[in-house]
């Protein structure tokens, strides 16, 4: 009941900011019984909300984040709206956090061959450059393996980089003064007239998925949907009051974004 009064009131709010075309997620993708596999690229920080707000309006999804990632009182009370399965960020913590990580992985791969719809982000971490990179990361392998028969629906978000929320800049996003610059130019812009960002988000279920395959393929097929129309930097004014307009940036130095 709660997630039926949210949602709407998240459109409202994320309509101040951006303009958001939903591709792709109408009646091509009824729900059936089987698991499905949500595999979205990562941006920003932003885009988690952006898709969960539209797609747990069709389908009852659970959502696989680290767990620094959703470790403060808002995130965590977000992230509880959609029954996020936390998981250790890295097993290098020692054995306590491999036995955690082990834990849950089996407790997804449980949920999705009994029919749970999944939301998994491949690249476990936001865009260093216009391009994502999902480098060698093994999570998409062992869900395709482990689940022969669930679904898999690609979900490919345009737009955001450039955002405050993102690595644009070339430094971490801080999310507090990220909210604090939107606010700021919406209130500068009487709310309603400030600008938008115009974001894409595209939901696909492939018949060519390469589910046989290894590691090095699954992750290349995941890169080349995500990046095919990729857009370079793009700064968008937060106030109707800015000069310059919507333009492109120089992007980061790539040393400097790195980890």
């Amino acid at each position: 009941m709660l997630n039926a009064i949210l949602r709407p009131l998240f459109r409202a709010l994320l309509s101040l900011r951006y303009r958001i075309t939903i591709v792709g997620l109408g009646g091509p993708l009824p729900k059936d019984e089987r698991g499905m596999l949500f595999l979205p690229n990562h941006p920003a920080l932003i885009d988690p909300v952006l898709v969960l707000t539209y797609l747990t309006a069709r389908f009852p999804v659970r959502a696989l984040a680290g767990k620094t990632r959703i470790d403060s009182p808002g995130v965590r009370w977000l992230a509880q709206r959609v029954n996020v399965r936390a998981i250790e960020d890295s097993p290098r913590h020692g054995s306590a956090s491999k036995r955690q990580i082990a834990v849950v992985m089996r407790n997804v791969v449980r949920g999705l061959n009994q029919g749970e719809a999944l939301v998994l982000y491949p690249a476990g971490r936001i865009y260093r450059t216009y391009l994502e990179d999902v480098r060698s990361n093994t999570a998409v392998e062992f869900l395709v393996r482990a689940c022969p028969g669930i679904r898999i629906v690609l979900v490919r978000t345009h737009g955001l980089w450039g955002s405050s929320f993102g690595r644009a800049s070339g430094q971490p996003p801080k999310l507090g003064a990220a909210l604090g610059r939107g606010l700021i130019g919406l209130l500068k812009s009487g709310l309603f007239f400030g600008p938008r960002r115009r974001i894409t988000i595209e939901f696909a279920e492939p018949t060519d998925f390469p589910r046989d395959a290894g590691r090095h393929e699954i992750n290349r097929y995941l890169e080349a949907y995500y990046n095919e129309g990729a857009q370079l930097n793009t700064y968008v004014p937060y106030s109707l009051w800015e000069r310059g307009g919507t333009r492109t940036l120089p992007e980061p130095d790539g040393e400097a974004n790195a980890e």
